[in-house]
């Protein structure tokens, strides 16, 4: 009996110690790798990713996944996401997701992303959000759902995902899961950046049609007294 409880003891002790070793080891990688030098980032996360730290788990998808300081290995990236993600960790249940999307390092299976993305997407991943929405306005892997692709465009577009705002604000204009309402789409309408010129240059024509679309017959000083178009067209004119 005392044996046991020494023992106990004793693996109490090596885990408060291993802890904080585990801390910075991690951090050791995560630092090489902000570096560019992935070969020691690899060196200090596999040890830890093999006594099932989820997080060097993850980035060892990342490195194998982007052939950073090893091949690229998506076979081997999608070994260690799913490793990570069985564990609950958000980035490795989206990135596992599109791999299963795409069919990277592991068979095409919509329904498998699906499944991974609404892991992610619970916990607030905004991309898993977004291809959610994506998925059920489609119709991949499930029937087509347009009020289900709203409720997942909805909660990307409040964490400020400009693509989310932008298909749930056409989503509104073609009354698609929601009543028709080209004030409400103008609101979504998305006011940040755009990650290239052609999603900006479609960003501008949907606005424009918005724009002509709720004018009808009134001019435009008439419109510009509407609470909820006068900002939106502020913040356009801005951008």
């Amino acid at each position: 009996m005392r044996m046991h409880r020494f023992i106990l003891a004793l693996s109490c002790i090596l885990m408060m110690l291993a802890a904080p070793i585990s801390a910075q080891d991690f951090q050791k990688g995560y630092e090489a790798a902000q570096s560019g030098d992935f070969e020691t980032a690899l060196k200090e996360w596999k040890p830890l990713a093999e006594r099932g730290n989820s997080k060097a788990q993850y980035w060892l998808g990342v490195l194998y996944g982007h052939g950073k300081g090893v091949h690229k290995n998506y076979k081997e990236a999608a070994k260690w996401y799913k490793l990570a993600a069985e564990q609950g960790d958000a980035d490795a249940q989206y990135n596992l997701g599109v791999m299963y999307e795409n069919g990277e390092g592991v068979p095409k299976d919509y329904k498998e992303a699906l499944r991974l993305y609404t892991l992610a997407a619970e916990q607030g991943k905004v991309k898993a959000q977004y291809n959610l929405g994506v998925i059920y306005y489609e119709g991949r892997a499930v029937p087509q759902d347009y009020e289900e692709a709203v409720r997942w465009y909805t909660l990307a577009a409040k964490q400020g995902d400009a693509m989310a705002q932008f298909n749930l604000a056409s989503m509104y204009e073609d009354g698609h899961g929601v009543s028709q309402d080209y004030r409400e789409a103008i609101k979504t309408l998305p006011e940040g950046s755009f990650d290239s010129p052609a999603k900006k240059r479609a960003f501008h024509a949907l606005f424009e049609q918005f724009r002509e679309k709720l004018l009808g017959d009134r001019s435009e000083e008439e419109l510009a007294g509407c609470a909820h178009f006068a900002p939106c067209a502020c913040v356009v004119l801005v951008s």
